[in-house]
């Protein structure tokens, strides 16, 4: 997983990360605000349009793990989905806003001091404006102030455009044990794999 540790996050600043990524950030806070998203409803549209600009960008690229005709076909599932998911106690939706926009959004939750980043979408018409590099800075910011998190992970490594991004914020590639009630069936593919 990508993880960025308490040692980390100890008196986390500014001028830990790499120069580029610090004038990026510097940028971003120029434009962005980042603040809570308190309302589901009333950026439930905007959200949509993010997710669906940031499917289409990947299905260019990397790929994407969801297609964005799910955004249209599935609108409506789609959003009851982000109702039931916004509902959820103890999760944290962040936006950052470019002159009232909502640009870009990251969701979390903390369990027993590890923080899950759960969703980071993007809209790629005001990536000019760095808004993700705007909530990372912020999330990190306010882990490190948060004396109960002892970890922040941000999913695993999946390839190296990505992972290079999350390692300007930090984090690094660690194991992570993994436990599963399907323990036989996971050493069958292990040896089948391995055959």
């Amino acid at each position: 997983m990508m993880v960025v540790d308490r040692r980390t996050l100890d008196g986390f600043h500014l001028q830990q990360l790499p120069q580029k990524k610090r004038n990026n950030v510097r940028r971003a806070r120029e434009r962005c605000d980042v603040r809570p998203i308190v309302d589901i409803d009333s950026n439930l549209e905007r959200l949509r349009e993010i997710n669906v600009a940031q499917a289409l960008r990947h299905a260019q690229g990397t790929g994407s793990n969801t297609p964005p005709e799910r955004y249209a076909r599935d609108a409506d599932d789609w959003r009851n989905q982000m109702r039931r998911e916004f509902a959820l106690e103890g999760r944290e939706w962040w936006g950052a806003f470019v002159e009232g926009v909502l640009a870009a959004y990251l969701r979390t939750y903390q369990v027993n001091g590890i923080r899950i980043i759960q969703q980071t979408k993007a809209d790629t018409a005001w990536l000019k404006f760095y808004p993700m590099d705007a909530l990372y800075f912020d999330m990190l910011s306010r882990a490190s102030a948060d004396s109960t998190c002892v970890r922040i992970v941000n999913g695993s490594p999946l390839h190296p455009s990505l992972n290079h991004y999350k390692e300007q914020f930090l984090f690094r590639a660690v194991s992570v044990p993994y436990y599963s009630s399907n323990a036989r069936m996971i050493e069958w593919a292990k040896r089948w794999r391995k055959q």
